[in-house]
């Protein structure tokens, strides 16, 4: 079977109540939950798994953004990235393998690179570049929010 009419069979199992959202989950249990959220995209296992009312998120990666049921602008791209945020107003972004793997409610943060922002739970505003950036950053950096930090692992500076 054509590629073409492989993911032209898979849409037409989609429920019309998610196509009308405009949303597309490809993987086994991506965007599993989803009621009412809108112009959600979930790719690979898991992705997205809880959102019932997110709305434009975007998930690519093993359980990427998967404990996510209300967040909102979010985008995951790597397995486990972002997996654990059940920030409402997320507007976060994490590219990287489990880049802000651990962020709860944090929110408006940026981390880029395997493992950046790993251990940020409360923390925003927090823009991290580079593999391990601000790895352990719980949202109790002085001042807490706002940091600007690029490098690799323990050999980061601000800028």
């Amino acid at each position: 079977m054509p590629i073409a009419a492989v993911v032209v069979a898979m849409l037409s199992v989609v429920p019309a109540s998610l196509a009308r959202a405009q949303n597309l989950f490809l993987g086994s249990g991506a965007g599993a939950a989803n009621t009412t959220g809108t112009n959600n995209s979930g790719f690979g296992s898991e992705a997205l798994s809880d959102n019932t009312t997110g709305d434009n998120n975007t998930a690519v990666g093993f359980e990427a953004l998967m404990l996510s049921p209300t967040s909102e602008g979010s985008t995951a791209v790597g397995s486990f990235a972002l997996s654990n945020d059940i920030s409402v107003n997320g507007e976060n972004t994490a590219t990287g393998w489990s880049a802000l793997r651990f962020n709860t409610t944090g929110v408006g943060n940026t981390a880029t690179g395997q493992e950046a922002l790993l251990s940020n739970t409360t923390g925003f505003d927090n823009t991290a570049m580079g593999e391990g950036v601000l790895e352990f950053n719980n949202g109790a950096v002085v001042p807490g929010a706002g940091n600007l930090w690029s490098g690799r692992q323990g050999r980061w500076s601000p800028l």
